[in-house]
Order: C-alpha cells, then sequence, then structure tokens
C-alpha cells in the first residue's frame, strides 16, 4: 500500500479498497474490501462467557455463541467480546 501512487492511497482510505484506474492498472496491489475477520483470528476465538466456539455471521457482523445464545457485535473489523454488550436471542 504505501509503495502505490497517491490517488491509490487516497482511494484506499475512502473505501478500504485499493481502487486506481488512473496511473496504477497494471499494479498487482489489489486489496478488496470483504468486511469480514481473518480466518486466524476466527480459528482461535472463543466464546468469553462459555469459552465455546463461535458461529461467524458475516451478513450481519456477528460472532454467535449457540451455547450461551449471545450476539457479539463486531465493529470495523474488531470484535467487541465483552459479555455485558452481547445480544441476547
Amino acid at each position: 500500500m504505501f509503495g502505490a501512487c497517491r490517488e491509490m492511497r487516497l482511494e484506499y482510505w475512502r473505501t478500504k479498497r485499493f481502487n486506481c484506474t488512473r496511473c496504477c492498472v497494471g499494479l498487482s496491489v489489489i486489496k478488496e474490501h470483504t468486511e469480514m475477520l481473518k480466518k486466524e483470528l476466527l480459528d482461535i476465538i472463543a466464546c468469553p462467557k462459555c469459552k465455546g466456539d463461535l458461529e461467524y455471521d458475516q451478513k450481519n457482523q456477528k460472532l454467535i455463541c449457540h451455547a450461551c445464545r449471545l450476539k457479539y457485535h463486531i465493529e470495523d473489523d474488531i470484535p467487541i467480546m465483552l459479555i455485558d454488550e452481547a445480544e441476547k436471542f
């Protein structure tokens, strides 16, 4: 990202994706905006209440614990793992 042109860097900060078509058309540095957590994090993260597995709801940006019946919100790609702020279902 840091070697990209100024227009590409500005576009990245506006939309969280590289999308310069003016001068960097042949650049192979492309980052898709997926609004999803990294697989490495999903593999190790657990429910803070029961220490059980969590299901990732990508559409609603939530981590779901079926055992505790809690949904943890994800804000700006950061899971909010506070039991008091979790949504009950």
